[in-house]
């Protein structure tokens, strides 16, 4: 069975603030084939990607306690060795300039905050 038709995908959400945490897994959870792993900092989420295998996506907030999203992203790549683990950011600075930074940090895509509950599903779907 090839990638895309799997049952599951597991799908990170590295989120400090709780509120916009929780709509994001309840959001998430509307799908039914998503598994959805909570990370409150950088080193939570870390410590998932060497820890659970085959994860699908991370969304990485920019703002962490611990670190800054640029920062994750790049210890995440470094972490890997068969392959990269997807991440997208999970942000409300989407400005032209700095989906360009995004990109060029190897972000799948980028998530805008607020973020529609009803559509978060599909959109990380689609980044998948």
């Amino acid at each position: 069975m090839g990638h895309t038709n799997r049952a599951v995908f597991t799908i990170v959400v590295v989120e400090d603030d709780d509120d916009i945490r929780t709509l994001a897994v309840m959001a998430l959870e509307l799908d039914p084939s998503f598994r959805v792993i909570e990370a409150r900092t950088g080193a939570a989420a870390l410590q998932t990607a060497c820890t659970v295998a085959g994860l699908d996506l991370i969304l990485v907030d920019l703002s962490l306690p611990d670190m800054d999203g640029f920062e994750l992203a790049d210890a995440l790549q470094q972490i890997q060795t068969d392959a990269t683990i997807p991440f997208a950011f999970f942000t409300a600075s989407v400005r032209e300039a700095e989906l360009q930074r995004y990109k060029a940090a190897g972000a799948r895509g980028v998530i805008a905050k607020p973020f529609d509950p009803l559509r978060l599903a599909t959109t990380v779907r689609n980044l998948i």
